[in-house]
């Protein structure tokens, strides 16, 4: 039974008991401001129709950060996701496409360094994951690791940590989310 205040999804199969997951009205409420501002009109009654028997789907709307790259995985395929990998990989491309793309690399040059900077991107993480340090960047390791246009392609990934003082230079940076974090140093161990 659901809870009061919640949206149960539905699910594709008979067996419910399974798939009790809940959204709130507050989930639902900011998905679908999502879908009127990312997703093709002509799509948006589909695509409203359809997440709720994707779980995969009915999870990642729990946080918003996921709510303009499933609008524009959509927009791009004409469906939805059906494996976390699949999701985070495209989102990781199309996070790198708009910054660097848009902003500092031709289409060649962005093309030529992407994996070479994942994979460059996922050894650093990795080897201070083992160190015991794996939530922040500093700004001396990641010089240490790339040029300037590869530091313009990792931070299609990364924002600065806000710092007090009068230092126009961060000194620290993280992820914009934990799962592209986590992507990185899968696809250096996956090699």
């Amino acid at each position: 039974p659901a809870r009061p205040n919640t949206v149960q999804a539905k699910a594709a199969t008979d067996d419910t008991s399974a798939l009790d997951f809940l959204l709130t009205p507050t989930d639902i409420k900011h998905w679908q401001e999502a879908m009127k501002t990312h997703v093709l009109s002509e799509t948006t009654a589909l695509l409203e129709e359809q997440f709720r028997y994707n779980m995969l789907v009915m999870h990642l709307i729990k946080d918003e950060f996921y709510h303009e790259y499933l609008c524009h995985y959509w927009n791009d395929k004409g469906t939805l996701p059906v494996r976390l990998t699949q999701f985070v990989s495209y989102m990781v491309t199309k996070l790198a496409e708009e910054h660097c793309i848009e902003e500092y690399l031709s289409e060649e040059a962005y093309n030529s360094a992407e994996q070479h900077v994942q994979y460059e991107l996922g050894k650093l993480l990795f080897k201070q994951n083992a160190q015991g340090d794996c939530k922040l960047l500093s700004q001396d390791s990641l010089q240490s690791c790339f040029t300037d246009d590869q530091l313009n392609y990792v931070q299609a990934w990364i924002e600065p940590v806000p710092q007090s003082g009068s230092s126009t230079v961060p000194s620290y940076y993280r992820f914009k989310h934990e799962c592209l974090r986590q992507y990185m140093m899968a696809m250096w161990v996956a090699g």
